[in-house]
């Protein structure tokens, strides 16, 4: 099956059925914050940024018919890095002709128009493992209880000492650290639900504090 995880590739099969509802919005859900993102950090502004993530969804409607989970072929996430990249450069060399037209400084247009590899699949990974993460967390917080998501939140994200979380809490240290674990837990076995191909590692903690960071 390649390089993709087969969950992944049932999904984006039928992201070829506009009808799909379902598959979409799934789609969405892991994708769209990830490419809203990118799209401002090559110096679009939020606006811009949104009619820009809508022009990606439409462009990958048109095409995701052709991609097909071979491994001669580059993987998903390559090839919507692809379509995002020639989006975005297409977006900037518009704003160019309508000089004005966009909030965006002449130094990004420059860099954008001039080089269209300026988005690496390094830093659309990047981004869709924070989307991931802040997904299962939405998933994860409706399944466990308050004091449990307060303090894996105090001391993984907040970095407070367990100490003062379990006085806070009115919760001993120890069960305060055993419900940091479980919540950990259930983050990790969620993203590799939403994709199956990511390491046992993820989300880490550092990863957590760098999504709960930005927006």
């Amino acid at each position: 099956m390649g390089q993709f995880p087969e969950t992944r590739v049932s999904l984006i099969l039928r992201l070829s059925e506009s009808a799909d509802v379902e598959a979409w919005e799934e789609f969405a859900a892991v994708y769209l914050p990830a490419l809203y993102r990118l799209a401002i950090a090559k110096g679009l502004n939020s606006s811009d940024a949104e009619d820009v993530t809508q022009d990606i969804l439409l462009a990958v409607a048109g095409a995701v018919r052709r991609w097909r989970p071979d491994s001669h072929q580059a993987r998903f996430r390559t090839w919507l890095c692809a379509i995002a990249r020639n989006v975005i450069a297409d977006y900037f060399a518009q704003s160019a002709v309508r000089k004005g037209t966009y909030s965006v400084s002449d130094s990004a247009l420059e860099r954008i128009c001039c080089d269209h590899s300026t988005i690496s699949h390094d830093q659309f990974d990047t981004e869709y493992y924070r989307a991931v993460f802040q997904l299962a967390a939405k998933r994860v917080q409706h399944r466990v209880t308050g004091n449990s998501w307060i303090a894996f939140h105090a001391t993984t994200v907040d970095q407070s000492p367990i100490e003062s979380v379990a006085m806070r809490l009115g919760m001993r240290p120890g069960s305060v650290y055993v419900a940091r674990c479980r919540v950990l837990k259930l983050l990790r076995e969620e993203a590799r639900r939403i994709d199956a191909g990511l390491s046992g590692e993820l989300p880490r903690i550092e990863q957590i504090r760098e999504s709960e960071q930005r927006p």
